[in-house]
């Protein structure tokens, strides 16, 4: 085969709800498969890149140093550090895990790169992007799985778990000597007040006791060589004495985070609770907690009244509605934060996007729901802040204007499905037609790589053909059907056909090379189904043969059909 030469990835699609991030102010990328794949605001397809590595992982940006950086997805996965628009190699950073790599940040120079690793190693890792090394690493326990860097100095960092958040410091001895010092907080009740602040952990007395004992009998007496080493109980006891702390007590569970000009953090929680952490003193103060406005309301009627203002349209009058973030949070809204010009940005479930006012108050400056309502898993800003990127776990990508909320265009539509066919359509054309397990056809252009139309059967698809002889997508079906959609404008297509030829999956669609003939198959059903190759009309049978078992394959060529039976 290396004789024919090697063919070049165009163009690939696909979104699966993963993080996406610009890469300047109108283009952004997000993995596709084994491919990083560009994409302007207006949803055009600019560029795919194949991964130089096994596979994409995290990815993480540099827009104002043309950097990207992404992780390969196998062992001992490696960090690609690539240039744009020339799509360079920069670096190549090994050793950093060993599994996996389960989220990454880069310093707005896109000099300093910060990386987190999954099971079994659980590091942290700084590095060099510039001179490609490392600078230090440190472990950070397993749970964590979130990683930033402070924009405003990338020497602070942020490690958050759903149980914990870690604070951590690059402190710099001389030229050489890094450390990173890091100071754990302590997580505040589900109940805990408005405005109340939890201090950071300390260190038990008994604890302080043996630490204190230990050092001045160390000052004051050389130990023995012989003299066996006493076991260190400071980690034994706090690790006890922690694990009891956390058995008397709900802590929140953390699920999104992100940095204002403060030097502080915001951070989301499962059950709507907002806080707010200082980097210096590690104290998290309590900013909004929807569970005591739903004690003091009543469940049902705070659901009702909440789930009222996430789904106001646009021009309906809310006054008798909250207008504050402790009344209009509930349980899964904070899963993205995104600090914003005009304000804090939260959504989370139920597709409602929120923007607050940076005040105590927290009042609530706009409001948008997404017509699918699909689960928000991401936010992304454009590094001039004037567009906001959302991303869903269905897969489906909105652009936004902060100003205005309503504002929102729909750029990748949801296809969370598996694509399970895929045919040219007839020779000349420049388009291809995918169907997916749901029974979504969608029309691609070739050019471009944007998706031109897209159609739902309602019946689950399990293959796809388009024949020589006419422009139609013939869909094979879950339920047994054989759908025939038309798409001699392919931006408009249309249902033709519906014919049920098997109680079983129609699983195998073939057509001669001159598309005179249709061979339908399933592979449980013991019979095969000869039809005209024109089907604008509809599916016309013109004979069927039974097999003794299962089909597995077959194949056509000059009028003439073999089959092979699995047996």
């Amino acid at each position: 085969m290396d004789l024919y030469g090697k063919l070049q990835l165009k163009w690939c699609g696909g979104y699966d709800g993963s993080p996406t991030n610009f890469v300047d102010n109108s283009t952004l990328v997000h993995s596709s498969g084994n491919a990083l794949r560009f994409t302007d605001q207006s949803g055009r397809h600019v560029k795919s890149l194949p991964s130089l590595g096994c596979g994409v992982g995290p990815i993480t940006t540099a827009p104002q140093a043309n950097t990207i950086v992404y992780a390969e997805s196998t062992l001992h996965p490696r960090l690609f550090a690539v240039g744009y628009p020339s799509y360079q190699l920069l670096a190549t950073l090994e050793g950093g895990a060993e599994l996996e790599y389960v989220s990454l940040a880069i310093s707005s120079s896109g000099k300093k790169l910060a990386s987190l690793s999954g099971v079994p190693d659980f590091l942290l890792v700084l590095w060099d992007v510039q001179e490609g090394c490392e600078l230090c690493r440190t472990s950070v326990g397993p749970g964590s799985s979130q990683l930033s860097l402070n924009p405003l100095n990338w020497r602070q960092i942020c490690i958050l778990g759903p149980e914990q958040l870690t604070l951590y410091l690059l402190e710099q001895c001389d030229d050489n000597q890094l450390v990173l010092t890091a100071q754990e907080t302590s997580l505040p009740e589900v109940n805990t007040e408005v405005k109340a602040s939890v201090q950071p952990p300390q260190l038990p007395l008994s604890v302080a006791h043996v630490q204190s004992k230990a050092s001045e009998k160390t000052e004051s007496h050389h130990v023995r060589e012989d003299h066996p080493k006493q076991p260190d109980l400071s980690r034994v006891l706090y690790r006890e004495t922690y694990d009891e702390y956390t058995r008397e007590r709900r802590p929140v569970v953390l699920t999104s985070h992100c940095w204002n000009s403060q030097q502080s953090l915001f951070v989301g929680c499962r059950g709507g609770q907002l806080l707010s952490t200082d980097f210096d003193t590690a104290i998290i103060q309590v900013l909004a907690n929807p569970r005591l406005a739903q004690q003091s309301m009543g469940r049902e009627e705070y659901e009702e009244k909440s789930h009222q203002q996430g789904g106001a349209r646009d021009g309906e009058e809310m006054e008798e509605l909250p207008n504050t973030a402790h009344a209009v949070l509930r349980e899964g809204s904070l899963e993205c934060l995104a600090l914003g010009r005009r304000g804090l940005f939260a959504a989370g479930k139920g597709g409602v996007i929120y923007c607050f006012a940076i005040s105590p108050e927290l009042n609530v400056l706009d409001t948008h729901t997404l017509q699918e309502r699909d689960v928000i898993s991401s936010l992304s800003w454009s590094p001039d802040f004037t567009r906001l990127v959302i991303g869903t776990q269905q897969a489906a990508i909105h652009a936004a204007d902060p100003l205005h909320l309503s504002a929102c265009s729909l750029l990748f539509p949801r296809g969370l499905s598996t694509i399970v066919g895929i045919d040219m359509l007839t020779p000349g054309s420049q388009h291809v037609v995918t169907g997916r397990a749901d029974g979504t056809v969608q029309v691609w252009s070739v050019p471009d790589a944007s998706l031109v139309s897209s159609f739902s059967l309602n019946h689950e698809t399990c293959c796809v053909l388009c024949p020589m002889s006419c422009s139609v997508a013939i869909i094979g079906c879950v339920s047994g059907h054989v759908a025939v959609v038309g798409l001699t404008q392919p931006d408009s297509p249309r249902l033709l056909a519906l014919t049920r030829l098997y109680r079983s999956p129609t699983t195998r669609l073939r057509s001669d090379q001159r598309g005179l003939f249709l061979v339908a198959a399933s592979s449980s059903d013991h019979s095969v189904f000869v039809c005209s190759g024109i089907v604008s009309k509809g599916i016309e049978v013109l004979g069927h043969t039974g097999i003794v078992a299962g089909l597995c394959t077959y194949k056509i060529w000059a009028g003439q059909m073999q089959s092979n039976c699995v047996h």
